[in-house]
């Protein structure tokens, strides 16, 4: 254990070496001293660092031989000699149940406290005697730019606030550094959940936004869940949810291939499955125009009922032989036989050959009533996600579509779900899927290191994930009842209506295209943007081109929608 005072604040980090002899984070504590905490002197907060840090971690250190490495020969003198009924009396009493080796290390000028725990595996003894402020670390500052964490790293770096602080902002500061900590040159901040979280600068921001929103396995999906994602993958700024939701609304591709709200035709109906892989909901999207560079016009999906994990696969054509060869190829040989396989009433889906192999396999086949997608809602979700996913990513040859759908797949797989409370990966394999991004920016090597020190046997960290996926697995169904028990009570209401201002930029829904068969499947049928020229009366409005020319009719306000630059 390494601890350390500076005038306003003790910390420490509790270490141990893994398999390969390099020691490892496993805990680590901060915290700021009270009013008469401060005036003890600089020998004395040493000790006290030890005090507060032994309660800490006295889980870790109760039943264990402990070395304590400390600034300061005489913090040793101080928790160990006789002074009864005094202050130090009552540390000694608290030390003396521990197994403790307290020794000193002398503070290395130009490295940082943090760089010098992480680095510093040698033991070094200071001169007895010796000035302890001549010991304090004089550091490169972490960071040049005006950054959000620009004073915590100050504080953390040199014990004490900037300068130009006056006195409420250093207590703001210094109270919020107790959250923080310096790590091979970049800050972290402990998450509610104890896990550190990698804070980024404005440039970086930018970037994780961009990667987990537009690009591959980012999916277009909203702010909140843009923003889970990051924080899924150890990433941290104070402004994350907010920065989340400016940058969605400003996705040109989101505000043009956002559908409009409709209203429910009929009550919804849930079902509830308490395993996964028991009951599969199958359909086809399609026919696609254009056809892939490949040949395909379809789109064959299949989602399970309980983990909302999806499987699909371009066809050729809709056949009952497509379906037939794509169940046994992607869904028995990979998760079993199911119980049941839903599909609507589609001739493919009702041929007698399809009949045939489900009855071979002990399968039951339903069917949805007809004009009816609700029946089949898990399909028809599935789908409805996964082709707005891919016109998003698809270039200007649309004819690539076929090459899309695996990053689009790949996208829903690790996207949180509203109605199980996390990612269809995360519950089928009770762990995160790694994505590119975290190869660039690796935010999880303090988690990782902390982890491995737990868990050495990589068998045994199996179980334990697997132990507590059964857990997760249990409240996950009175999550999909709840979730689906709120979605029934919302289905039916009406979508609300919008004002507009003179000179808004707004977008135009093509009625006239809307219908099937009207328009490309990844087309965008929000038109525009258009300036707001003039009222028509009650939510009707005349819409000019940007440079300034007319539309010829009123257009009604149900038909617009605000465009965000």
């Amino acid at each position: 254990m390494y601890s350390y005072a500076s005038a306003h604040t003790v910390s420490a980090i509790l270490m141990q070496e893994n398999g390969e002899g390099i020691e490892a984070p496993i805990a680590f504590m901060s915290c700021p001293l009270k009013e008469h905490e401060l005036k003890m002197s600089q020998i004395e907060k040493h000790a006290y660092a030890v005090v507060r840090a032994v309660k800490h971690f006295r889980y870790y250190v109760l039943n264990s031989h402990t070395r304590v490495l400390v600034p300061d020969t005489a913090v040793k003198s101080i928790l160990t000699q006789q002074e009864l009924g005094s202050q130090r009396g009552t540390w000694i009493a608290k030390v003396q149940e521990y197994d403790l080796d307290i020794k000193p290390t002398k503070l290395v000028r130009g490295r940082g406290l943090c760089q010098l725990i992480a680095e510093n595996h040698a033991e070094t003894e200071c001169e007895k005697n010796q000035d302890t402020s001549s010991e304090l670390p004089t550091v490169l500052f972490v960071s040049t730019t005006d950054e959000w964490y620009t004073d915590i790293a100050f504080f953390l770096t040199y014990g004490e606030c900037p300068p130009h602080l006056n006195q409420k902002e250093k207590r703001t500061v210094k109270l919020r550094s107790a959250k923080y900590l310096l790590w091979n040159n970049a800050i972290y901040k402990k998450g509610i959940d104890g896990v550190f979280l990698r804070c980024v600068d404005k440039s970086q921001q930018e970037k994780l936004l961009e990667s987990f929103h537009s690009l591959a396995c980012g999916g277009h999906f909203s702010s909140s869940v843009t923003a889970y994602k990051i924080l899924r993958a150890r990433y941290y700024w104070p402004t994350l949810f907010r920065d989340s939701a400016e940058w969605v609304s400003k996705c040109e591709a989101c505000q043009h291939f956002v559908g409009r709200p409709k209203l429910a035709a009929l009550p919804l109906k849930p079902v509830v499955i308490e395993e996964p892989f028991r009951q599969w909901g199958i359909d086809f999207i399609g026919t696609l125009n254009p056809a892939s560079s490949a040949g395909h016009n379809y789109v064959l999906t299949a989602t399970d009922y309980f983990t909302k994990w999806v499987e699909a696969a371009p066809i050729k054509q809709a056949t009952s032989e497509a379906v037939c060869k794509f169940l046994k190829e992607n869904i028995i040989v990979r998760f079993g036989v199911p119980h049941k396989i839903v599909a609507d009433n589609a001739s493919n889906f009702s041929s007698h050959e399809l009949t045939e192999f489900c009855y071979g396999f002990g399968i039951t086949l339903a069917h949805s009533s007809d004009y009816y997608p609700q029946g089949n809602g898990q399909a028809e979700s599935s789908n409805k996600n996964l082709v707005t996913i891919i016109r998003k990513l698809v270039d200007e040859n649309q004819r690539n579509w076929h090459k899309a759908l695996y990053d689009a797949l790949w996208a829903d797989r690790i996207t949180p779900k509203r109605a199980i409370g996390m990612s269809p990966f995360q519950l089928l394999y009770g762990i995160d899927a790694e994505i590119p991004i975290s190869v660039e920016l690796p935010a999880l090597q303090l988690a990782k290191a902390v982890e491995d020190v737990a868990f050495q046997n990589s068998i045994e960290k199996r179980v334990m994930y697997l132990t507590k996926l059964e857990e997760e697995r249990i409240k996950v169904v009175d999550r999909i009842a709840d979730h689906q028990s709120r979605v029934k009570k919302i289905f039916d209401k009406k979508s609300k209506q919008r004002d507009f201002q003179i000179g808004d930029l707004v977008l135009l829904w093509d009625k006239r295209r809307e219908q099937k068969g009207m328009h490309g499947k990844f087309d965008s049928l929000w038109k525009g943007p258009f300036k707001i020229h003039e009222l028509n009366g009650e939510n009707s409005f005349l819409l000019s081109y940007l440079d300034g020319g007319l539309l010829p009719l009123p257009f009604s306000g149900q038909h617009l929608k605000l465009f965000h630059h």
